[in-house]
């Protein structure tokens, strides 16, 4: 029910203010149209006080609006759209009115109601006292969220001390001290947990409260807004969401940073707990790590969890959908994998994720709890995470997630490898591009891995183009049995290292040596086709762990003693595996031997598998270690000649350089440039590693703070200029998430993150470096020399 009136101006005082008790208390006309009438409109219990001629209110805000304040015996809402000293003359008209029909409750949502005045007690606490009855008041701007609730977001530029005070909702009784209620109301079951983790966690990671729970940003993000897509992002009223990332971040919440604010909640929510990615980012790996570490199942989102306008037929309003974000903050395309739940390792190793939600990409039957759905003639498709597979009914299972997530490119995958792609292949995939919408068709890449003759590739590229998919991918042929790396030995094998001598093997008479007879000892860089290169934020499993544990069983309990010593003086609470500690403590004190940095480069170069297990700890540990935001600089030639195992990208502006290793590099405020640097990286994540020699002999007051990036790191060449007649490459370090896409193909032009590091990267060189720094650094410390980049 709908009614409309105009309450008249109280009279005023001789101070000017409201008179308290006029002739006619509450009088309301009809509507006039005069300069200065208020309308004041009743929707469904809620009183909405506008100004004339301004705009009316949406009715599916008023309508949630009713759901979040829902009509009470004794209670009413009033919602007040223009400034408090204009409003106060029909506002107390308003009260008088509600008073007199026994309200003793008002929700007052007013920006700033609860906040005291200068000179003066704040409104709430004015109301509560002279109408004798309770106030539930905001401190700050309310804002009417998605789901049906009013959020005050925090004002992180005000002064300190009124940040202090700004905690949200009040509740206001009269002659009583006033009650902190929480950001929200109604309350969500979570927000008490919620509201009591800390502002900051492991690595950097900033904590923000959003209305539909918290969102994670690395440290020096800008906090939120009330038009940022977090803000957007609907209520849950038992099930809280955890925001990982948002679109412009420089550099990625580190893992261990969620998992520190999973691990701070209280064992009963965590289970309830969603993540979902607020940036392309893919959290996958994050909160499978989550549910080993901590040992309680994980829901994770492909995309960010938003208000969809298509409803299925017969139904009204929105529903909640995942949607993929891209770098610019702009919604991609739906998944059709909207969910999974990442389970606890168990004691074979590694579980699969379960498919939790997905939406069915075309009409028809299938396997609900798989994700498939059957098509014509014995085909079928399945839903994965990074978009569909297409094959015959009769294979394989599905992997959920065997590719990664694009948010830009939505993956078809068509066929199986050796296999043959006859007519009805060709039609089950016209059948599913004429049901895909054209957010989907318009991104989507098609990976073809069945074989196509010349009369399946002409019909192929007609349904592309009737389709409008631009996109086509085509899996090589698979490596003869030949060039097929033998997998390392089990764990409880001794793992020779590269450049340990091997064994001589005896072969019986009258035998031919094979290549599966050939002994354990490292195969020749020759025989390997590729580096062997882990993602930087890779974290090692229950078997990498025991595989080192046997590698390096005869240095273990020197190493583990000094990470015990060490790990007493780090902040972390909840610190990392200890053998993850180990393998980064045994990397900084081996100048030498088959554990030095040399061996294990020249290894990870050949792609050697063997010492997958090291490299695995190695970069997991890293990840736990403080992370190092700024300029770094790195000595060394930028440019030689490519090795047996691979060639050296030439540092040309734009092009992505990535090496297998481990990379160190000196802060360019300590080292500052000098005749022999070649590199000056801006880092986001580098780690500080010295924290971890605490207590050992390369803990020396002159030992330089070393920042180490993780094997796998990739960084964007920014400019090479000249210095002192030498080439002075910069680079950006690339995040985790943007590796799979920048590393295919050098940018178009610079991008405007690149060109906001290279202007940060030259103001450190040029104007943050100590008098006197220059030239100081002409012996590099040997892991902090040489070149970057090898493919």
């Amino acid at each position: 029910m709908r009614r409309r009136f105009t309450v008249l101006p109280r009279r005023k005082t001789g101070d000017g203010s409201p008179e308290r008790n006029p002739e006619r208390p509450g009088a309301v006309e009809p509507a006039g149209d005069g300069e200065d009438a208020v309308h004041v409109e009743e929707i469904d219990g809620i009183h909405l006080l506008r100004t004339f001629g301004g705009p009316s209110p949406d009715p599916m805000s008023v309508a949630e609006l009713g759901y979040a304040m829902p009509s009470e015996a004794g209670s009413a809402t009033i919602v007040v759209s223009l400034d408090s000293e204009r409003a106060w003359p029909w506002l107390v008209g308003l009260l008088d009115s509600l008073r007199a029909t026994g309200a003793s409750e008002v929700r007052l949502v007013m920006s700033g109601a609860a906040a005291d005045r200068q000179d003066r007690p704040a409104v709430a606490r004015w109301i509560a006292d002279e109408w004798d009855m309770r106030v539930i008041a905001p401190d700050g701007v309310a804002l009417l969220v998605p789901g049906g609730s009013l959020f005050v977001p925090e004002h992180a530029e005000r002064p300190q001390a009124v940040r202090d005070r700004n905690r949200g909702w009040w509740c206001f009784a009269p002659g009583e001290e006033p009650e902190p209620l929480g950001r929200q109301l109604p309350a969500p079951s979570w927000q008490a947990e919620v509201e009591r983790l800390a502002a900051t966690a492991a690595g950097g990671t900033v904590v923000h409260r959003i209305p539909a729970g918290v969102l994670l940003r690395p440290e020096g993000a800008a906090p939120p807004l009330p038009g940022d897509l977090s803000f957007a992002v609907p209520v849950s009223t038992g099930r809280p969401v955890v925001i990982v990332g948002a679109p412009g971040d420089e550099g990625d919440v580190p893992a261990h940073g969620v998992l520190d604010v999973l691990a701070a909640l209280p064992p009963s929510l965590r289970s309830a707990v969603r993540l979902a990615p607020g940036n392309p980012t893919d959290l996958l790996p994050t909160a499978q790590l989550a549910a080993n570490k901590l040992g309680f199942e994980v829901e994770v989102l492909t995309g960010s969890p938003l208000m969809a306008d298509d409803s299925p037929t017969g139904t009204a309003g929105h529903r909640v959908r995942a949607v993929l974000i891209g770098a610019d903050g702009t919604p991609t395309w739906r998944p059709f994998v909207e969910s999974v739940v990442c389970r606890p390792s168990g004691d074979g190793g590694s579980r699969a994720p379960r498919l939790l939600r997905w939406q069915p990409p075309v009409s028809g039957i299938g396997t609900a709890h798989a994700g498939v759905v059957r098509l014509p003639d014995g085909w079928q498709v399945a839903v994965t995470r990074a978009g569909l597979r297409i094959c015959r009914a009769n294979g394989a299972r599905i992997s959920l997630a065997g590719r990664p997530v694009d948010a830009d490119a939505p993956a078809i995958e068509l066929g199986t490898p050796g296999e043959p792609l006859d007519g009805p292949a060709m039609s089950a995939l016209g059948r599913l591009l004429d049901g895909l919408g054209e957010d989907v068709r318009e991104r989507a890449v098609l990976h073809v891995y069945g074989h196509c003759g010349g009369e399946q590739m002409r019909e192929l590229s007609r349904v592309m183009a009737s389709h409008g998919i631009r996109r086509l991918r085509t899996m090589p042929p698979p490596p003869s049995p030949s060039r097929v790396t033998p997998p390392p030995p089990s764990p409880s094998t001794r793992i020779p290292m590269a450049g340990d001598t091997p064994a001589p093997t005896a072969v019986p008479s009258g035998a031919a040596a094979s290549p599966a007879a050939d002994p354990v000892a490292p195969p020749s860089p020759r025989r390997l086709a590729a580096p062997l290169l882990l993602s930087p934020d890779h974290n090692s499993e229950g078997a990498d762990r025991k595989a080192f544990r046997a590698l390096a069983d005869p240095v273990w309990e020197q190493h583990s003693a000094a990470v015990s010593r060490a790990l007493t003086q780090m902040p972390d609470p909840r610190p990392p595996e200890r053998t993850d500690l180990v393998a980064v403590h045994l990397y900084l004190s081996s100048p030498d031997g088959p554990f030095s940095h040399r061996k294990l480069a020249e290894a990870l170069r050949a792609g050697d598998p063997r010492v997958r297990p090291y490299a695995a700890c190695l970069t997991s540990g890293l990840c736990h270690l403080p992370p190092y935001r700024g300029a770094v600089v790195r000595g060394g030639v930028p440019a030689a000649s490519g090795g047996s195992s691979g060639k050296q990208f030439e540092p040309v502006p734009g092009r992505v350089l990535r090496t297998p290793e481990p990379v160190s590099a000196l802060p360019a405020d300590t080292a500052g440039p000098a005749a022999t640097t070649r590199y000056a990286i801006w880092s986001f994540t580098g780690r500080r590693v010295n924290p971890l020699l605490s207590g050992t002999t390369e803990a020396t007051p002159t030992a330089p703070d070393e920042i180490v990036f993780g094997p796998g790191t990739a960084f964007r060449v920014l400019d090479v200029r000249e210095v002192g007649g030498s080439a002075l490459v910069l680079l950006r370090e690339l995040p985790p998430a943007a590796i799979r896409t920048a590393a295919s193909a050098p940018p178009d032009g610079p991008e405007d993150q690149d060109r906001a590091v290279l202007a940060r990267l030259t103001e450190a060189l040029e104007q943050r470096v100590p008098a006197g720094s220059r030239g100081r650094a002409a012996h590099w410390p040997e892991r902090c020399s040489g070149p970057v980049g090898w493919e």
